[in-house]
């Protein structure tokens, strides 16, 4: 994939530029930025890639999951740039369910480009886990 260096949610230069926006915001604007993507795309699907590319929507999802996840044994919890995104930011249970309906239509978008997309099964296969633990994450229990 194009702009891509491996099959990590988060290993895209989309993915990473929108980080690096965030990082750039105080606190407070960082999850009202992801707030407005995450409500938008929930609400009107068709956005994606008029409005935001894919990417951008798992990158959004995943800072949510970031913040509310048990766990650091999933890969992508670890990227620098999530990590400094939601460094001090307090657990985002209230976004979980649009984060989970935007996730789902960027995962769903395009005939699953997202999942469709990878060169070798082995590839698609380690893309699919992660999306999956980042949808996991935003099940709230």
């Amino acid at each position: 994939m194009m702009g891509t260096w491996g099959t990590g949610p988060l290993m895209s230069d989309s993915a990473q530029d929108f980080l690096d926006q965030l990082k750039e915001l105080p606190s407070r604007e960082r999850i009202s930025r992801v707030e407005g993507i995450l409500a938008r795309v929930a609400e009107d699907p068709a956005i994606i890639m008029r409005e935001f590319v894919p990417e951008e929507v798992v990158a959004a999802a995943a800072v949510v999951g970031a913040t509310v996840i048990n766990t650091s044994a999933a890969e992508w919890v670890e990227d620098e740039n999530l990590r400094r995104v939601v460094s001090g930011m307090p657990p985002q249970y209230s976004m979980l369910e649009i984060a989970g309906t935007a996730l789902d239509a960027a995962m769903s978008y395009g005939d699953s480009w997202l999942i469709s997309s990878w060169k070798s099964e082995n590839d698609r296969r380690s893309a699919v886990a992660q999306l999956g633990e980042i949808r996991a994450a935003l099940v709230s229990d």
